[in-house]
């Protein structure tokens, strides 16, 4: 059988007696290509094939890829082959998915395939998307601000007004999107108990039932695992109980990690016990539990908690207490990006806008003369959007935008990445400021140039807020050519699903410039043609715009005629 993945073809001719030979290793390597593919059938006949695994049907409409064949199998499976299995290229891991993993594990006891690493790496797959879970519920509220310099860059675009919004009318109530992103929020909670509940269920079979056929002793890396999957779904009890029996059970105890007191603090925070969170990151801050003493990470739980709760000045006391600044360098604790973060989307929401640019200006702001000046903590994505956002609704466009020129300037001293909602804050501020010109040049710069990332790629929402920006300074060419590169199909890469509302906003345009034939035209194409597939429906708004595009119906059908001809005569010549 060959298996061909990308420009790499494995054959069982190393196993002729050789001398050469495929270890485990590379068989890992060739099931992480095929999952990454998404082809299952090939990840099938390679477990089949090297591990002995169970033979892939034949009738799941796929062609196999060579003759199937009864090999005894040459290796086996080990916990990066978990690894690999659990790595889904689109971080879908369900229980489904996992059950049917772990079984094929369990059907070669004979070979002692099952055995504490590969156990850990369940474990550690479940913990993992737990996290990823956690960082999705999160990123749902975040709303794209960091939609690229993040860790989970496509899992914020996921989640964000491009996938949760699709083929929705931007005119959707507040109270609507509200709706829509709690019912997100509540299936993500919900898939990751279920994983959880998955995940203990291993643990105690393997190590936690001390009458069962395993009952292995967890080492430390278990231990940490339950615990820190436990915090992501707020599993206070079970995060307590293990922690007395293993940190603190006697002589023979784990001593406390760093990591250990985060997964705890976010325990409590997520289930709502602060007091129990400010008894812990007492004996942090006196010594007695951790060696080391507070933590950014640790600091960053409990104001992360506290603006959870409300309670921003328990934040910045925080801050203020245990945390460097440019006025304070002595105390122990760096400040990081992400305690700056959380400060400033907690007044952003609050609607303090002073206090959210006070923070960027304290801690990020340098010296553009001296070119050895660096910020005191250098902002990501979404601090830049954040102060940004800030000088827009406080009516300074230009200062955002000469923020925006400071720290995101590719060929600039910082080039901090910027997300789609950087490109909307300027472009809104902009065409606020009625600088039509400079707000185009950044939409196109960032949206339709070659070169323009793909994290970038504007939403129906964003393509209506720059067409209504053009609508208002009736410039109908622009529209009608930015209607073309992303609507119209023309160009693939850049196609968004126009809606009713779309084509309200370019008819209204057309019919402001008083070009009611080009308004007609708009209107026939993709409300009344019966080629197309998708064609939109007409509402209210759509019949009262073209009831004022007064136009003579036979000086129109003849225009229409005299362009079918011109066009006709072009593809004669053409083709002559």
């Amino acid at each position: 059988r060959q298996y061909n993945l990308q420009d790499i073809v494995f054959t069982d001719y190393l196993f002729d007696g050789s001398g050469r030979h495929i270890d485990v290793d590379v068989v890992n390597t060739m099931i992480h290509g095929f999952v990454q593919r998404e082809d299952w059938r090939g990840v099938h006949e390679i477990m089949h094939d090297f591990f002995g695994w169970t033979a892939p049907p034949e009738d799941d409409g796929q062609e196999p890829t060579g003759e199937a064949t009864d090999i005894e199998p040459k290796m086996c499976p080990n916990a990066d082959t978990v690894e690999v299995l659990t790595s889904t290229a689109k971080n879908e891991l369900s229980v489904v998915h996992l059950d049917s993993i772990l079984e094929e594990f369990r059907k070669q006891s004979h070979h002692e395939v099952i055995n504490k690493d590969v156990i850990f790496g369940f474990l550690r797959a479940v913990d993992r998307q737990l996290e990823y879970e956690s960082y999705l519920e999160d990123a749902a509220s975040w709303m794209g601000y960091d939609g690229h310099s993040m860790t989970f860059q496509n899992e914020v675009k996921a989640v964000n007004r491009e996938e949760q919004f699709a083929k929705k009318s931007d005119s959707t109530s507040e109270e609507k999107k509200s709706e829509q992103m709690s019912t997100q929020q509540q299936k993500l909670r919900t898939r990751a108990q279920e994983l959880y509940e998955w995940l203990w269920n291993v643990y105690y079979t393997y190590f936690g039932n001390k009458m069962g056929d395993y009952a292995w002793i967890p080492e430390q890396n278990v231990v940490d695992i339950v615990i820190h999957s436990a915090s992501f779904v707020g599993d206070v009890k079970t995060s307590e109980s293990m922690f007395e029996t293993f940190y603190q059970g006697g002589e023979d105890a784990f001593k406390p990690t760093n990591e250990m007191i985060v997964s705890m603090l976010r325990a409590y925070g997520r289930a709502g016990q602060r007091e129990k969170a400010r008894e812990m990151f007492a004996k942090c801050a006196n010594r007695t539990l951790l060696d080391g003493g507070v933590t950014p990470e640790i600091i960053e739980q409990m104001i992360e908690m506290s603006c959870m709760r409300g309670d921003v000045d328990e934040a910045v006391s925080f801050l203020r207490t245990y945390c460097q600044s440019p006025s304070e360098p002595q105390h122990a604790v760096p400040t990081t990006t992400t305690i700056l973060n959380i400060l400033m989307d907690t007044f952003r929401k609050q609607g303090d806008t002073e206090k959210c640019i006070s923070l960027f200006e304290e801690f990020c702001s340098f010296n553009k003369e001296d070119s050895k000046s660096t910020p005191f903590v250098a902002p990501t994505t979404a601090t830049v959007n954040f102060v940004m956002e800030a000088y827009v609704k406080e009516g300074d466009v230009d200062v955002a935008f000469q923020i925006f020129e400071d720290y995101c300037d590719p060929s600039g001293r910082y080039s901090v990445p910027v997300s789609l909602y950087t490109v909307e804050l300027i472009v809104q501020g902009l065409f606020q400021m009625e600088q039509v010109e400079r707000a185009i040049g950044v939409f196109e710069t960032f949206c339709i140039d070659p070169d323009a990332p793909d994290y970038c790629k504007p939403t129906l929402a964003t393509l209506h807020m720059v067409l209504r920006g053009l609508q208002k300074k009736g410039d109908a060419s622009r529209s009608l050519r930015i209607f073309s590169i992303f609507f119209s199909g023309n160009v693939p890469e850049l196609y968004v699903i126009p809606h009713t509302d779309t084509l309200n906003i370019i008819l209204q345009t057309l019919q402001n410039d008083e070009d009611f034939f080009k308004c007609r035209d708009v209107y026939e194409e993709y409300f009344n043609n019966k080629d197309l597939e998708d064609a939109l429906q007409p509402n209210e708004e759509t019949r009262e715009i073209m009831k004022r595009c007064v136009i003579d119906e036979r000086e129109y059908q003849e225009r229409k005629r005299a362009i079918d001809m011109e066009l006709h005569s072009r593809d004669v010549d053409e083709t002559l």
